[in-house]
């Protein structure tokens, strides 16, 4: 529920905690969006009575696979989640075909606490009408911090699965806030860079270009700093390339979408639609200022 009603949902929750208000920047505005609270226990979900909560992300990525089968979330678990469905592909053809500083503790972003304080109101609860094992909306499970805790999850690179969707053909974006301390932007770039598949001696031969972003409510175009990609074959198949992007963006922290959410939008819709990101020449373009549109 935070990527829906604190980044790039349609609504955003107010300051109140008593309401929500149009996101201009929502990213239903070009796409079809499905939110699921997990890990199982996370949110509104539930776990049946008998059955054990996932310990790690694989784990996690194996019972989302199957939700998608009856009816992706952050960077860490989507490697997981992604490569769960190609391996179930690759068994089953027609198994699945996939459509600033801290503020308050834990979460760090004072919205996470208007989210929570919204979806506990009782408009909510009468709208929704949440199963019986549901008694609060809670933005961190315990259960499933302490069973995550119990297993190396957090300290387990997700290196494996990326390599793996890039070699089936999966295209992936990395995308980066300059302002992130938690995950840095110098650390990610050694990750890209060391990256073990048949697109890294190119990767990591290319220099950091600029990039511009359009905001769609004002037309304006701005640099937003850095990106580089390669397209590299990795079957025999004519024309078959898998894409790896890394951006960055000043002016952004953790959660890109609610820091910048028009330059957050630009880069989705780009990614969607199979644009570019390098702009050249930057002619009226105007420099990063270090802010964003809010």
């Amino acid at each position: 529920m935070i990527g829906l009603f604190e980044e790039v949902g349609p609504c955003l929750v107010n300051e109140y905690g008593n309401g929500t208000y149009y996101n201009p920047y929502g990213w239903s505005r070009n796409s079809s969006l499905l939110f699921v609270d997990q890990p199982v226990d996370v949110g509104f979900s539930y776990i049946d009575e008998g059955y054990e909560l996932p310990i790690d992300s694989h784990e996690a990525a194996v019972d989302m696979h199957r939700f998608l089968q009856l009816s992706i979330s952050d960077g860490h678990y989507v490697p997981y989640l992604g490569a769960q469905i190609i391996q179930q592909n690759q068994l089953n053809p027609h198994a699945f075909q996939s459509p600033p500083t801290c503020e308050v503790d834990g979460i760090c972003y004072i919205q996470a606490t208007h989210i929570e304080e919204y979806l506990n109101s009782a408009a909510v609860w009468e709208a929704l009408s949440p199963p019986k094992e549901i008694t609060e909306y809670k933005n961190v499970a315990e259960s499933v911090s302490l069973a995550f805790g119990r297993s190396s999850d957090e300290m387990t690179p997700s290196s494996v699965q990326v390599k793996f969707l890039l070699e089936n053909g999966v295209h992936y974006l990395a995308y980066q806030g300059n302002l992130d301390l938690a995950c840095n932007t110098a650390g990610n770039l050694r990750w890209a860079s060391s990256l073990s598949w048949k697109g890294q001696v190119e990767f990591t031969s290319k220099t950091l270009r600029p990039w511009t972003a359009t905001d769609v409510v004002t037309g304006e175009s701005r640099l937003v700093v850095s990106m580089k990609e390669v397209n590299v074959r990795v079957d025999g198949r004519v024309g078959a390339k898998s894409r790896f992007v890394l951006v960055t963006v000043d002016g952004a922290g953790h959660v890109l979408p609610q820091d910048c959410p028009d330059v957050a939008l630009d880069m989705m819709v780009r990614w969607i639609n199979g644009g570019q990101f390098y702009t050249w020449p930057l002619d009226q373009i105007k420099q990063p200022s270090g802010h964003c549109t809010a």
